[in-house]
């Protein structure tokens, strides 16, 4: 389904075309695919013109007296007699002293205030004039990464030209898109045209996320096995299962004991019930084991892996508000 939006500014010297935007839509079933599409949009440029509108002003005027007054430190000196004190006679023995004081001092000074009135001012206003046409040959390659529950999901992958730009759009709630780009220029001029190569890859939400769907539950130590429940973890490999282990001393420095992601081979998925199962955690052939009768505190977190290709990004991320789940628990705290 193809469609071209045209979008019309208006301006005082006359009608403006804005630029155009040109889509296509991709129905996304289930089935790896390949599309090709010219997209066509017109770019404009912004530029501005000058122009004097009424407006007001403010000027500031002298508006009356007012009092102000303020403390200012003056030195008084005065002197007293010495001592011991003797009988006073006109040789008595004085010497001088000086102090600070504050005396309040006040005077008259002008008020002023802002005083509106008419005037005219010069803005700048902006309007759109054509900038060149935009063709854009877009590939796209369309695979699917992980077994789908659904036949037809029925939601779309759009490609977007919007002037000279290139964007992508989806409306998918059960699909996640991961999408990359590499764009090349062809020609320019009048007509700027472009080749761009679109690979994504598309992923079952709900197997996607299963490994961290359930959290890290009922975290608990039995004997010298971690057990806890999580998500389904024979759906999607993509993941990983960090353990941590510290040992607490009450008067010397804790103890990092281990802190890395597990392989899958020193740990042990059951699965129990739909979409959850049991994870078991031996620490005997992890390390020998911990001494039951001490303070540890046991962390685990199960996180979901960057895709392996780096150059694709996650095109609807409100489908993926998060990417890990972890618990933690306290041995004879």
């Amino acid at each position: 389904m193809k469609k071209t939006l045209v979008l019309i500014g208006l301006m005082l010297t006359g009608i403006a075309q804005a630029s155009t935007v040109d889509s296509y839509s991709i129905r996304l079933n289930g089935q790896d695919s390949t599309e090709n599409v010219v997209l066509k949009a017109t770019q404009t440029k912004t530029l501005y013109r000058d122009e004097i509108v009424d407006s007001t002003c403010y000027r500031t005027v002298q508006r009356g007296w007012e009092l102000q007054c303020q403390m200012y430190p003056e030195v008084v000196c005065y002197d007293v007699p010495d001592y011991p004190r003797y009988p006073y006679g006109p040789y008595e023995n004085r010497r001088r002293v000086c102090e600070t004081r504050y005396v309040q001092r006040c005077h008259n000074v002008p008020r002023y205030v802002e005083e509106a009135y008419a005037c005219k001012k010069t803005i700048q206003v902006p309007y759109e004039v054509f900038d060149y046409n935009a063709e854009n040959s877009v590939a796209t390659k369309i695979a699917y990464k992980t077994n789908v529950e659904n036949s037809y999901y029925d939601c779309n992958l759009d490609l977007i030209q919007n002037g000279g730009s290139f964007s992508m759009n989806s409306n998918c709630g059960n699909l996640l898109i991961f999408t990359s780009q590499s764009s090349k220029n062809l020609s320019v001029g009048d007509v700027v045209k472009t080749q761009t190569d679109v690979n994504a890859e598309l992923y079952d939400l709900k197997n996607y996320t299963a490994p961290i769907s359930k959290g890290v539950k009922n975290l608990r130590l039995q004997g010298q096995n971690i057990v806890f429940t999580s998500g389904d973890l024979s759906v999607n490999k993509n993941f990983s299962l960090k353990l941590y282990i510290e040992r607490r001393k009450l008067l010397k420095k804790d103890i990092t004991i281990i802190n890395r992601k597990l392989t899958p081979a020193e740990y042990t998925f059951a699965k129990t019930a739909d979409g959850e199962g049991t994870v078991t955690i031996s620490l005997t052939k992890l390390f020998g084991g911990i001494n039951r009768n001490k303070k540890h505190i046991i962390d685990v977190e199960i996180a979901l892996l960057e895709n392996a290709n780096s150059s694709l990004k996650l095109l609807n991320t409100d489908l993926l508000p998060k990417k890990k789940v972890s618990n933690s628990i306290t041995v004879n705290d």
